[in-house]
């Protein structure tokens, strides 16, 4: 889950990013997005830009529907 680690600080990082979630199934971004949502409100300097990255996890499940 080094993924999730990233920091998305590049054009590249972020692409890389949507590719991982490309690969990964609905249920498993959920249970990410509800992690990372929860850890934002609890502990919020653990992960950074957690905004961006729940943003792209919405916008992925999105498309799959």
């Amino acid at each position: 889950m080094s993924i999730i680690i990233n920091n998305l600080e590049t054009e590249q990082d972020i692409i890389n990013y949507k590719s991982w979630l490309f690969k990964k199934n609905t249920n498993s971004i959920k249970r990410i997005k509800r992690m990372l949502e929860t850890d934002k409100i609890y502990r919020p300097n653990r992960w950074k830009n957690v905004d961006l990255k729940i943003e792209l996890m919405e916008k992925e499940i999105e498309n799959r529907k």
